[in-house]
């Protein structure tokens, strides 16, 4: 077995931050800068469970009491960013984006589906996960 010489390495330790550049860019494009598809996106608001850190989770049982105790806003909905998942229609398996969400979100944000319906709050079940 022979060493990698070090411009090998340089050039693997290139390609790979060219690859996690473009990923975060991606990422970042598609989830902050782009307007978001809703009714009234000047109207939303974004609130962190701990102070300003978006990834931090707001438990689902705070979120219910929250919501419950809301008298200032007209809806209150959670999501939280659920990595990537690998997903297969037929062809090769392609990485996507996940985001679980409350079944009143889409509604909230005043969205409608595309094809057949969104979830709705009667779909709203808490998971182990």
């Amino acid at each position: 077995m022979h060493a990698a010489s070090p411009l090998r390495c340089a050039e693997r330790l290139c390609l790979f931050g060219v690859g996690a550049n473009v990923t975060i860019f991606g990422f970042v494009t598609a989830v902050l800068l782009r307007p978001l598809d809703a009714a009234a996106p000047e109207r939303l608001i974004r609130a962190y469970s701990d102070g300003q850190n978006p990834v931090s989770r707001v438990a689902y049982d705070d979120y219910l009491r929250y919501r419950d105790a809301n008298q200032s806003l007209d809806g209150l909905a959670m999501f939280h960013w659920g990595g990537l998942a690998s997903v297969r229609t037929g062809g090769p398996p392609e990485m996507i984006h996940r985001m679980p969400v409350t079944g009143n979100f889409f509604t909230t944000l005043g969205v409608p589906a595309a094809l057949n319906r969104t979830i709705v709050a009667d779909d709203d079940r808490p998971t182990d996960g």
